[in-house]
């Protein structure tokens, strides 16, 4: 991309990627803490609290998701060689007892 376009275009182009991936990001972290918030706290925890109440819990499980999410990015390379170990050997166990 530094080869054909120009200095503002690919500065518009970086912060369109950006933009497109904070988006991302937002709308599952506030997809996450409504579901939680509204189909499980509102409804087996806590179930006559003020507004002000939910907002406040929502705010925290939304740091909360934020940072298992922030988290999980350390060990990546691991949950990926696990699934990687995990789906080879379902391979070979499906193919024993078909053959």
């Amino acid at each position: 991309m530094i080869d054909y376009f120009p200095s503002g275009l690919l500065g518009l182009m970086l912060a369109s990627f950006v933009a497109a991936h904070m988006s991302t990001i937002d709308t599952q972290l506030n997809w996450g803490a409504g579901y939680l918030i509204n189909d499980f706290y509102k409804r087996f925890i806590v179930k006559n609290a003020s507004e002000k109440h939910y907002v406040t819990m929502s705010v925290i499980v939304t740091v909360f998701i934020a940072l298992c999410g922030a988290g999980m990015t350390l060990f990546y390379g691991f949950y990926f060689r696990c699934m990687v170990f995990i789906n080879s050997n379902k391979r070979g166990y499906w193919c024993c007892i078909f053959t």
